[in-house]
């Protein structure tokens, strides 16, 4: 329902709460109220829960979704990469390297969403385990995802293609970088990197 903080949610419906009926449905919602997690209004014709009907997450709430998402129980990889096609091979050749490590590879291009890309960045960056900066082409948004994730004490990964190595920006100069010449010895390099750091 992506919700944003104080607002109301309206027009939920049963399976929105992963409820059989409207029984379950309000059963949860008390559940959830008694935890102090929720306040709902809950208006029923029919047996049947209605657009009137509202629920707000307070702050255990919020506290409770948070550490249900916490980034290190997560099985996902954010990867920040440039977009232009000249990258397309060593996109794929990350994302071969998280799962031969049994991680879930996701760019943001690839998300489907009606949402504000931004947000979905931020959302995404701070659902993964760690993420992966390829900073190849130096991408002003490589840069702010990958503080962004560090701000946030998520790992990161740092790879750099040879031919753009002297153009790294001097702030994560000191970083191990993955230096890498082909795509082969981007996969190899960046598998060993997860299995070690990870």
């Amino acid at each position: 329902m992506d919700p944003n903080y104080g607002s109301l949610i309206r027009n939920f419906s049963t399976y929105d709460l992963y409820a059989k009926n409207e029984s379950e449905a309000l059963f949860i919602l008390q559940i959830l109220k008694d935890k102090n997690q929720i306040d709902f209004k809950s208006v029923i014709i029919n047996n049947q829960i209605t657009k009137g009907s509202t629920i707000i997450i307070k702050e255990q709430g919020w506290i409770a979704i948070e550490e249900f998402e916490k980034s290190s129980n997560s099985e996902q990889v954010f990867i920040a990469i440039s977009f232009d096609p000249s990258m397309n091979e060593a996109s794929l050749e990350i994302e071969k390297a998280c799962r031969m490590n049994g991680y879930i590879p996701i760019r943001i291009d690839n998300k489907e969403h009606n949402n504000e890309i931004s947000g979905e960045i931020l959302y995404e960056i701070k659902r993964s385990k760690f993420l992966i900066s390829e900073v190849t082409g130096q991408r002003h948004g490589v840069y702010f995802e990958a503080g962004f994730a560090m701000g946030l004490g998520i790992p990161v990964i740092w790879c750099c293609n040879e031919s753009d190595l002297v153009n790294v920006h001097f702030d994560t100069r000191q970083y191990n970088h993955i230096v890498w010449k082909d795509k082969n010895e981007l996969l190899e390099k960046l598998e060993k990197r997860i299995r070690a750091t990870v």
